[in-house]
């Protein structure tokens, strides 16, 4: 189990992924007539629910990100060739990790000293700066995304 961090543990979006693999896991057994009747009456209550749960869960996803990008936590950097980068975390369904980076300079420039690079404020100001313009961005795609499913539910 990876570590919990508060700004990217969902409710919502664990669950719009749980409910087709519970309804996929009961193929896997013999069934009653019975039990296959219970099973069809589960999946319609849940396609009645699956688009206010997938709107809830884009809402989610939206303020999980606010709350990262408005309170800039846990950032740390590094470097990958002559690039440095900060990153930190970030939720987004669209990928299997759980944070985000945002490429800042080069150690032509500025050198390999992370820990110099740290203490330098207008550098980290920068790379802050960086990081929260790519988060926005995906914010703004995903409130775009949020209107669409609110106006599929209204």
């Amino acid at each position: 189990m990876g570590r919990y961090n508060k700004y990217t543990d969902s409710v919502f979006n664990r669950l719009k992924g749980d409910y087709d693999k519970f309804i996929q896991m009961g193929t896997e057994f013999d069934s009653s007539q019975e039990l296959l009747k219970l099973e069809r009456q589960y999946k319609h209550g849940v396609e009645q629910l699956r688009l206010p749960i997938e709107t809830i869960s884009i809402l989610e996803e939206i303020i999980m990100q606010m709350r990262t990008v408005e309170n800039i936590r846990d950032t740390r950097l590094g470097t990958q060739q002559d690039l440095i980068f900060i990153r930190c975390p970030f939720y987004r369904t669209d990928t299997e990790g759980k944070d985000i980076k945002a490429y800042v300079g080069t150690t032509h420039v500025y050198g390999t000293d992370l820990d110099s690079l740290y203490e330098d404020d207008d550098f980290i100001f920068k790379a802050e700066k960086k990081l929260k313009d790519k988060m926005y961005e995906i914010i703004e795609r995903n409130i775009k995304e949020y209107e669409k499913y609110l106006e599929a539910i209204r």
